[in-house]
């Protein structure tokens, strides 16, 4: 069920938006996101690229000045995890997550440029992949095999700014600044015994990227 649900949720990554190009009910492109964990145990060393739209029921009587809108967006992020062995930091492993989330947009509308705040929250698919080399330094270090570690579902929330910029009839540049919130539980299991713990996967997320019309 997890890997129907990451594979659905891929397909339509970050995010939907209030309004199209200007004349245009549906906008396709793509933008570059980058991400800062607060937690130093988790690293992103390369930018993300992902899909980027935006729609539009009536493109052609857009409401000026501001405005409340219900939107959502599906996210992603990739990031390394190190901890300490034996005074040397080691990559465990890469946690997955893709957040799906809903809410209320506050924007605000004036010729080409569209700015909004929104808070969005829902829930979080998580997946953690253990690296082999991590494995035998887990065994060596600790003398337990490392067997396993389990990343749950989690409730992640999303807050921040966003701005589109309409560069043309089919052209808009986006660009926004984002926090998100997610606190999954972990259990590892390491020698047959299992610990489990909150991980404070929360991040900064700055994307940029374009869309253009289609019709």
């Amino acid at each position: 069920m997890r890997t129907i649900l990451i594979s659905l949720c891929l397909v339509a990554l970050i995010p939907v938006t209030a309004r199209a190009q200007t004349d245009r009910h549906f906008a396709l492109g793509a933008q570059v996101g980058f991400h800062k964990f607060n937690d130093e145990h988790f690293s992103k060393s390369s930018p993300s690229l992902s899909v980027l739209y935006r729609l539009s029921r009536n493109p052609e009587n857009r409401k000026e000045g501001w405005v409340w809108r219900l939107g959502g967006t599906a996210g992603y992020s990739h990031a390394a995890f190190d901890t300490d062995l034996g005074g040397t930091d080691t990559k465990i492993g890469s946690l997955q997550t893709i957040p799906v989330v809903g809410g209320v947009e506050r924007a605000y509308r004036h010729d080409r440029v569209k700015v909004g705040a929104s808070v969005f929250a829902g829930p979080s698919f998580n997946d953690f992949s253990i690296d082999d080399a991590a494995r035998t330094a887990y065994q060596n270090q600790n003398s337990v095999p490392l067997e396993g570690i389990e990343v749950k579902n989690s409730l992640a929330a999303r807050t921040g700014l966003g701005m589109w910029y309409d560069m043309s009839s089919r052209i808009g540049l986006h660009a926004g600044a984002y926090y998100y919130y997610n606190r999954p539980k972990v259990t590892t299991t390491a020698g047959g015994v299992s610990t489990t713990e909150t991980w404070k996967t929360d991040h900064v997320s700055l994307s940029t990227g374009f869309a253009i019309g289609i019709f």
